[in-house]
């Protein structure tokens, strides 16, 4: 999991460097503190969902850009795009099995040290 948030963290700087802002700029834009974009960068906390969302439309990336390193082809929806359609209580319920779900795979890492 830790070098999964490091990559996506690593995409989210180029992208934010090749777009020529500055974390200060990209957190405005995204609607986060610059403290949220400075940890996502050097992957050192999840993002939230919106967050993470709101992010991919700030530097104008597919989410599986951010989450793999590859885009999707402009007919398919994105994954996050698909989360965002969700009601307010679906989307809630979504949140909260991703939070679990993050908590599992950390507590199996540590099992398996």
């Amino acid at each position: 999991m830790k070098d999964l948030k490091k990559q996506i963290g690593t995409r989210i700087r180029n992208r934010r460097i090749q777009m020529h802002f500055t974390q200060e700029r990209l957190a405005e834009l995204a609607n986060v503190t610059p403290q949220t974009i400075s940890s996502a960068e050097r992957g050192t906390k999840e993002l939230r969902i919106v967050n993470f969302y709101q992010i991919c439309i700030a530097l104008e990336v597919s989410s599986e850009y951010l989450l793999f390193g590859k885009n999707v082809s402009s007919n398919k929806c994105s994954f996050i795009e698909k989360i965002s359609l969700l009601s307010s209580k679906h989307f809630q319920c979504f949140e909260k099995i991703t939070e679990n779900f993050i908590e599992a795979v950390e507590a199996s890492e540590h099992i398996t040290k």
